[in-house]
């Protein structure tokens, strides 16, 4: 059994009727289009918005990926070098960069050392300059003789460090005797020292 609508015999009103029909029709169909247009949009900008977050988690990789550098630059001036005993003249606390795995690290040292006393004592009794990493020391620095008892020490020392920790970087003088100088007037310390983080 079908049910059919009614026979239209609207009279004069009939084409009012159609005409409100193919309104009816109209906004219908323009609304079914603006919905499924609506549906694509939205899937356009799900994509969208998951493709933008896949570079932001890629970008992330690259930026954490970056090696990461930094300079520092310690001075010292009229230290003196006691007896018997190893003095950091300077040290530097390097805090570890979060997320990288290894630090390489060159420290280089320059500057003057007077080692001036009235009595002659031997060169060998004089104090000996290194650079330290982590505990471990550079081969001692040259002493390079300037006027009388006066040296110039210039060197360097790089080091690879995996530790995930802070790391301590010194520059320490060692007096093997009980020799002291009778100056100190003229002892100073540049020292440098570059982090690079990867």
């Amino acid at each position: 059994m079908s049910i059919k609508p009614p026979q239209r015999n609207l009279g004069a009103g009939e084409d009012w009727g159609r005409w409100v029909e193919r309104q009816i029709k109209d906004l219908s169909t323009s609304s079914l289009q603006s919905e499924m247009g609506n549906q694509r949009s939205f899937m356009n900008n799900n994509a969208t918005l998951k493709q933008l977050s896949n570079q932001l988690v890629d970008l992330q990789g690259v930026v954490s990926a970056l090696p990461i550098p930094n300079i520092y630059h310690l001075t010292s001036e009229d230290w003196s070098v006691p007896a018997n005993a190893t003095t950091t003249i300077a040290s530097q606390l390097v805090p570890w960069v979060p997320g990288k795995s290894v630090c390489d690290i060159i420290a280089i040292a320059s500057g003057w050392y007077d080692s001036y006393n009235p009595s002659m004592i031997p060169m060998a009794y004089r104090a000996t300059f290194r650079i330290n990493i982590n505990g471990d020391n550079s081969p001692i620095l040259p002493l390079i003789a300037q006027n009388m008892d006066t040296y110039v020490f210039v060197g360097s020392y790089s080091s690879r460090v995996s530790s995930n920790s802070d790391i301590e970087v010194k520059f320490n003088a060692i007096n093997p005797s009980t020799y002291v100088a009778s100056q100190t007037d003229l002892n100073s310390l540049n020292f440098d020292i570059l982090t690079i983080f990867s």
